[in-house]
């Protein structure tokens, strides 16, 4: 009842208290039905947590407090007993989600990625077999049908790279924590420290590649992705497409502060007209990943598709990354996408993005695309929560 009048109150522009007090509501019922730690891992416990950790997504204002977090905290100890009552869980499908959750709030700072560490750690990430409503319809696909030839590789693919990109989060937050150790010593990485926190990026943006070159599905290799795949298996796959540009752009330039520049991605060549900057295969990789999210945003609105809200991060590391020519379109993409959003997430997404050109555009002229800038930052200052 909570989400149909946040939804209502959302559409309609109108604030409407209805929704809040159904949120509070729940959480005392809840807190008095907990008693043991049967209750705690029924099925009751764990979807309710999952609603409730919807409807804060929902409702989050952009620079508020919540408590999606305490209801991630509780999920992941739902998760691990149920691991223990069941070995696989059952509602795989809801894990998943939370996985993503989880996965994007860590790579936008908000979240510490706990869930998602226990999950590699268990070795309790679900299997594409188990893992068969993520379009969020309610409905299995069948083996039988046309899908059975794409699906179960699709997912499979899927759960590859949103298990490297999980892994990729986690380093780039402990990479962001020896920074900051760093930084509050009074001490600057030395080479060799550098050369290590690149080693270890390096590392996974291999795996990464390794990933996308051998285990994409053939038919999508050849080009066919629009006549081999379902609707739904194509769904899920741009996941997959768009996920893995925006983890090359993030390894490249967000993994810590000022990533772009201490790493030397250009080569600099001096002449007499000032600094020539060549910019190296990971510059091409960077803006490559850009064009091909942006292409395959714009395909999904001029398709009406803007429910597909998996693009809007990539799309924003997109942004981050284009040339200035593309700020104009990356804006226009950003605002279609505004109209099918849950909440305000979108929103405060753009808002972000327009904060970080304003930054990139006040860069000097010897720091050409504003690579000091660290969006991360920014949304600190800004006080921003993307959920």
């Amino acid at each position: 009842m909570a989400l149909c009048a946040l939804g209502i109150s959302q559409r309609s522009g109108v604030k409407n208290l209805d929704s809040l007090q159904h949120y509070q509501q729940a959480l005392p019922s809840l807190q008095k039905l907990l008693r043991s730690t049967q209750d705690l891992s029924s099925d009751g416990a764990l979807l309710t947590h999952f609603v409730l950790l919807l409807y804060e997504i929902a409702a989050a204002e952009p620079q508020g407090s919540n408590l999606w977090s305490q209801h991630i905290s509780q999920l992941l100890r739902i998760f691990i007993l149920r691991h223990e009552m069941y070995d696989t869980e059952p509602y795989s499908f809801l894990l998943w989600w939370v996985c993503n959750i989880d996965t994007h709030a860590l790579l936008c700072g908000t979240g510490n990625g706990e869930l998602v560490e226990a999950m590699l750690q268990y070795n309790m990430f679900p299997s594409a077999d188990n893992v068969v409503q993520l379009n969020g319809t309610g409905e299995c696909y069948d083996p039988l049908t046309e899908e059975a030839h794409a699906m179960p590789a699709v997912l499979e693919f899927n759960r590859k790279i949103e298990t490297l990109t999980a892994r990729l989060g986690l380093l780039a937050r402990d990479l962001r924590q020896e920074y900051t150790r760093f930084a509050q010593q009074g001490l600057k990485a030395s080479k060799s420290c550098i050369n290590e926190r690149q080693r270890r990026v390096g590392e996974l943006q291999n795996a990464l590649r390794r990933t996308w070159n051998e285990q994409m599905p053939p038919y999508i290799v050849l080009g066919l992705r629009n006549q081999s795949l379902s609707i739904r298996a194509r769904g899920i796959f741009d996941n997959s497409y768009v996920l893995y540009r925006a983890s090359m752009i993030y390894s490249h330039t967000s993994m810590y502060p000022a990533q772009r520049l201490s790493t030397s991605p250009y080569l600099e060549a001096h002449s007499m007209y000032g600094v020539t900057r060549h910019f190296s295969q990971n510059s091409d990789e960077v803006a490559q990943s850009a064009r091909e999210i942006l292409n395959l945003t714009r395909e999904i609105v001029n398709s009406g598709h803007r429910e597909l809200r998996f693009v809007v991060f990539p799309l924003f590391m997109a942004g981050f990354a284009s040339h200035a020519q593309d700020r104009q379109q990356t804006m226009e993409l950003m605002r279609s996408m505004e109209t099918e959003s849950i909440g305000k997430n979108t929103e405060a997404t753009r808002d972000l993005l327009e904060a970080v050109y304003r930054q990139q555009d006040e860069a000097d002229e010897w720091r050409e695309l504003g690579l000091d800038v660290d969006w991360l930052a920014v949304l600190g200052e800004r006080g921003i929560q993307l959920i």
